[in-house]
């Protein structure tokens, strides 16, 4: 092993504790004796152990005495560091429990909880007074080299926030920051004036944002994989040149471009001024992750909340445990249907089974995507018209699934005439559009059920289970999602169930109360915390079990990382190997 000729290690430690924490991971590249020092040499322990004391000296956070060898000092450190120089966040004791972060029993008795689901075509969010908002899941880029342009869509009534975010000086940061994507993470000041483009009850801030160096968010061919069917509509409906459209939901499930969801998230919380509230001791953010979420995605999520956004607890949680807690059911089968996709999961015991779930690409768009078609035999005018246009109440109140189709088809005469007016301010070109729609009603939702094939993927998903469970989930088939309001869906399903299995004489399928469009994100209120222990965090590693919510506290997260946030641990990519 290379030795120091100049000076004993002790007093290379007492250099080194002179430096920031990502100053000593580099000063660690440099030589053979810094590598070992900083990286393998027992005596790396002993200088990690001191700088997280001497970090710790100026957190006010509390930290119950630690074993040896319950924590890897040198990640704590890294993590600490970056906790206390991002932002420049003061911490709180609770007035209850008198801890930074409040216990289990104080969070579930006076937490205030924030919860966001981000869906395909709308992004809910619930705030601390249990009050819904929604936006669209819509994230515009700039065409341009020179900068990136970001159109927020947002409900009417909210306002803006106006406060200048300052940016983080220390460049040292943003390069070890480099491989959680967390560098550029400002914004500048709000456009004064909203502008409204897509139609009345939504306005549009368009932002600019900071000049790019480094060019990877300028192609925007890196980008065509995160657009789905809404976001071209959307190109289509407003008219601003020089643009793309891409889904924050779509970045969840890969691990590319994940600052479209941080940058998307962090605008929805400045503009409702819900970031001060994370930051309490009793806050709690649920965050509503689809089945198919990414795994590096997930990864890079707990850092960002935890790192930039400093909240205190955040909740991981599963969709169908939503619906199931709402409803207060332990085993049953959850259908949840959005614009977009449709998901099929089986709930065991509180638990989604692994390898019993499944995504199927339909959803209610495809219902109006089916009216367009069938409009454009009749009529040339309905070529350029958005598909948005008719995926709206408006016409989805008068679609219907017909409970047996072939006698609806055999109906003698002409199926009776809808006329729909369509307000269409907004669209370019459009000012107002009234069509008729006759036998279009039931046969595009007949198309869109097809598709689906709902029952066959339930047989499937529920073969080789055992005969009571079986008989549990059949009698507690759960409806939820904006595409569930389908008339004549509820019963459509029950009766091909029936043909497919009758030696089960109860199928039983049910929606969810309320507005099914907010069933995720109302059930993640119902969801209780684990019970408790006297610490306002757990001494184990926090750990993540597929298919059941994942809890996982600041003080948790700066001992520990993310802990293991799968059964199986997975190789993080070489550009974030620096970043515990």
């Amino acid at each position: 092993m290379v030795t120091s000729t100049l000076l004993p290690v002790e007093i290379w430690i007492k250099i080194l504790l002179k430096c920031d924490a990502p100053d000593i991971l580099t000063i660690g590249h440099t030589c053979t004796y810094f590598r070992n020092l900083v990286h393998f040499d027992p005596d790396s322990t002993h200088l990690w152990r001191l700088k997280w004391v001497q970090l710790l000296s100026k957190c006010k956070l509390d930290f119950v005495k630690l074993y040896e060898g319950s924590i890897n000092y040198k990640e704590a450190s890294i993590r600490l560091h970056y906790l206390q120089k991002l932002s420049n966040v003061e911490f709180f004791r609770c007035n209850e429990c008198a801890g930074f972060t409040c216990t289990s029993l104080c969070a579930e008795n006076k937490g205030a909880r924030v919860v966001i689901d981000i869906g395909n075509k709308y992004t809910v969010i619930v705030n601390p007074n249990l009050t819904i908002h929604k936006h669209f899941t819509l994230y515009g880029i700039c065409r341009k080299k020179e900068t990136r342009l970001v159109y927020r869509i947002e409900m009417k009534g909210i306002s803006t926030s106006k406060k200048l975010h300052k940016k983080s000086s220390h460049y040292s940061f943003l390069t070890i920051l480099h491989g959680l994507q967390l560098h550029h993470c400002t914004c500048d000041q709000h456009a004064r004036h909203s502008y409204c483009k897509l139609c009345n009850p939504l306005k549009m801030y368009p932002e600019e944002k900071e000049k790019i160096s480094d060019g990877t968010l300028c192609n925007i061919s890196n980008y065509m994989g995160l657009q789905n069917e809404f976001c071209k509509d959307a190109e289509q409906m407003v008219d601003f040149p020089d643009k793309v459209f891409v889904s924050p939901a779509a970045v969840l499930l890969q691990s590319e471009q994940f600052s479209i969801v941080r940058n998307f998230i962090t605008e929805i919380l400045h503009s409702m001024e819900l970031l001060s509230s994370l930051q309490k001791p009793n806050a709690i953010l649920m965050f509503c992750e689809p089945l198919d979420m990414n795994k590096t995605s997930r990864y890079l999520l707990l850092n960002y909340l935890f790192l930039m956004l400093k909240v205190s607890r955040v909740c991981l949680l599963p969709k169908p445990l939503a619906i199931c807690a709402m409803l207060e059911l332990e085993t049953c089968i959850v259908i949840d249907s959005g614009a977009l996709c449709t998901s099929v999961a089986v709930i065991e015991n509180g638990q989604v089974v692994p390898q019993r779930w499944k995504n199927i690409p339909v959803g209610g768009w495809h219902i109006a995507k089916n009216l367009k078609e069938a409009k454009q035999w009749d009529s040339d005018n309905f070529t350029n018209i958005p598909v948005s246009l008719l995926d709206s109440i408006n016409v989805k109140e008068k679609c219907r699934l017909s409970y047996n189709i072939n006698a609806e088809q055999r109906r003698k005469g002409e199926a009776r005439k809808e006329l729909i007016h369509l307000p269409v301010t907004g669209c370019k070109n459009l000012n107002s559009l009234d069509v008729t729609f006759g036998a279009e009603l039931f046969l595009a939702p007949e198309v869109m059920y097809t598709h689906l094939n709902l029952p066959q993927v339930i047989c499937e998903l529920i073969k080789g289970m055992p005969e009571p469970t079986i008989r549990e989930c059949l009698r507690h088939i759960v409806l939820a999602g904006g595409n569930t309001d389908l008339i004549g869906l509820r019963v459509r399903i029950a009766r091909d169930l029936s043909e497919l299995l009758p030696e089960y004489s109860t199928i039983f399928v049910k929606g969810s109360p309320g507005c099914n469009s907010y069933n995720v994100a109302v059930g993640s209120t119902y969801i209780t915390l684990p019970r408790p222990n006297c610490t306002p965090f757990n001494r184990d590693e926090p750990k993540r079990i597929p298919g059941l919510p994942f809890w996982i506290t600041r003080e948790q997260y700066l001992l520990y990382g993310c802990g293991k946030i799968d059964e199986d641990d997975f190789l993080v990519p070489d550009t974030m190997r620096h970043v515990p």
